[in-house]
């Protein structure tokens, strides 16, 4: 709720295992740092309303279990560089992507088990070739 937070410093992060709404309505924040995200789990609430948030660096979601609205009401999203997702993601509330961006997106999802839905919205979604969205099917996710 940090709203007039413009910067973030670089922290030690190799321990953490909870990022749950660490920065939830720092809504003057355009990038943040690359953590440390090795043992991190959840993820849930980390950005939402930030919605001046444009990069997200290229944060290692291995052992990342949650990550509900992680980027809900983030409008202005242009990059996700987060690589190994493996849980359902939302990242609808931004049409800002191009297909460039939405294509490292699915290249950085992991291959699943179990169903996992990447939900885009229409928009986002409409950027994509067929053959992109294979990408995604054939590691088990679906796009929404």
């Amino acid at each position: 709720n940090c709203k007039a937070l413009t910067s973030v410093p670089q922290l030690n992060t190799s321990n953490v295992t909870s990022m749950d709404s660490m920065f939830y309505k720092c809504s003057l924040l355009t990038t943040v740092p690359l953590y440390n995200t090795s043992k991190v789990k959840n993820m849930s609430q980390m950005f939402w309303n930030c919605n001046n948030l444009q990069t997200v660096p290229a944060y290692d979601c291995t052992n990342v279990t949650n990550m509900n609205n992680i980027f809900a009401s983030c409008s202005s999203l242009k990059s996700i560089l987060m690589t190994n997702i493996g849980v359902s993601l939302d990242i609808s509330a931004s049409t800002l992507f191009e297909r460039s961006d939405l294509v490292t997106i699915l290249n950085n999802l992991k291959t699943v088990t179990t169903t996992k839905t990447l939900k885009m919205g229409a928009t986002n979604l409409a950027k994509l070739t067929d053959e992109d969205k294979l990408i995604a099917t054939n590691k088990g996710w679906t796009l929404a």
